[in-house]
């Protein structure tokens, strides 16, 4: 999965639509991993992962969507991306 995402994390997954737009997903075996593709940065941010169970309370999407509407998911992104990317001085 590392790999596939390194070489081509859009062919390897597909976008999400609606309040996750901006979003992709991979689908291995039982479980699915939701993540954001920053391309001028070149990297990809694991966001979720889950076991699928569409319909499931606990469905990663629903997770997800609640986490983004709190602006925590933002928050988690920028701090990560802040930790990863070198500072402009």
């Amino acid at each position: 999965l590392e790999k596939k995402l390194a070489i081509d994390p859009e062919g390897y997954g597909l976008p999400l639509r609606g309040s996750l737009a901006g979003y992709w997903k991979h689908q291995f075996g039982n479980h699915r991993i939701v993540y954001r593709i920053y391309v001028q940065h070149h990297v990809v941010v694991v966001c979720s992962v889950g076991v699928r169970k569409q319909g499931d309370a606990e469905d990663i999407y629903r997770q997800l969507e609640s986490v983004a509407k709190t602006g925590r998911l933002a928050e988690q992104l920028a701090a990560v991306l802040r930790n990863l990317l070198p500072s402009k001085r």
